[in-house]
C-alpha cells in the first residue's frame, strides 16, 4: 500500500467515525445512547396530547430542537433500525403532528 492510498483510507475512516459518533439518530446530546422505541407504542402520540404525556409514553427523545416560530420536535429512534419517529409540538406545547419516517440509505425507498 503507497502513502497515497494509506493517506486516503486513513481520512475516510475519520470521516466516517466522526459521522458516525456525532450522528444525532446514534447518541443523544448528553452522548448516551439515543432512546429506542418500540412501533407498539406509537399509537399513544396523537395530536393534543402534551408534551408530558408524550414523554410519559415513549421517554426522554433522542433530539429536541426549538424552532424560531416556538415549535419543537422531538426525534425518536425505534426498533427497526430503518425508521425514526418525530413529534411536532406547537407553541401550545402540544402535539401537532406525529410521523414515521423511513432513515436515509436504509435501502427501503
Amino acid at each position: 500500500m503507497n502513502a497515497s492510498t494509506l493517506i486516503r483510507s486513513s481520512v475516510a475512516a475519520l470521516v466516517a467515525t466522526g459521522f458516525l459518533a456525532t450522528s444525532p439518530a446514534l447518541f443523544a446530546k448528553d452522548g448516551t445512547p439515543a432512546p429506542t422505541i418500540k412501533l407498539a407504542q406509537l399509537p399513544v402520540v396523537k395530536s393534543g396530547v402534551s408534551a408530558a404525556e408524550v414523554e410519559h409514553a415513549l421517554g426522554k427523545p433522542a433530539s429536541k430542537p426549538v424552532w424560531l416560530n416556538g415549535t419543537t420536535t422531538w426525534t425518536y429512534d425505534t426498533d427497526n433500525w430503518t425508521q425514526r419517529f418525530d413529534v411536532d409540538f406547537g407553541a401550545d406545547g402540544k402535539v401537532s403532528r406525529a410521523m414515521l419516517y423511513q432513515r436515509a440509505g436504509s435501502g427501503n425507498t
